[in-house]
């Protein structure tokens, strides 16, 4: 990834689609699952280490297209740890990790939501 600068401790949540784009042909979609899966495990999570209180969100059954629900909620999320006026160190926000708490029918590849104070 190139620089994109530090967010410090601005609140960032990063959704990640759970399924990868498919094409229908066999062959794009073997490339398409694979880039998936460093896209996945290895860029969005480069992202969300940009704040010291970012996190990732796999809204594991989505596709392409994210769910307004999911994308709300991390809105929300956001907002209220501003509003809260929440500072971090490193024992408060642990580095990011991966949730896969959250589910939705419909996702989105890439979204990251930053907020700045």
């Amino acid at each position: 990834m190139r620089a994109a600068g530090n967010l410090g401790d601005r609140p960032l949540i990063v959704l990640t689609a759970g399924q990868p784009f498919r094409v229908g042909n066999p062959e794009a979609d073997k490339e398409l699952v694979a880039f998936h899966e460093i896209w996945l495990h290895q860029l969005q999570p480069q992202l969300a280490r940009l704040s010291t209180r970012g996190q990732q969100v796999i809204v594991e059954n989505s596709g392409h297209a994210i769910d307004p629900d999911a994308v709300l909620k991390a809105i929300r999320e956001v907002v209220m740890e501003i509003r809260d006026g929440s500072s971090s160190n490193s024992a408060e926000h642990p580095a990011p990790a991966v949730h896969d708490s959250r589910k939705a029918t419909s996702g989105s590849t890439r979204l990251a939501l930053r907020a700045g104070k």
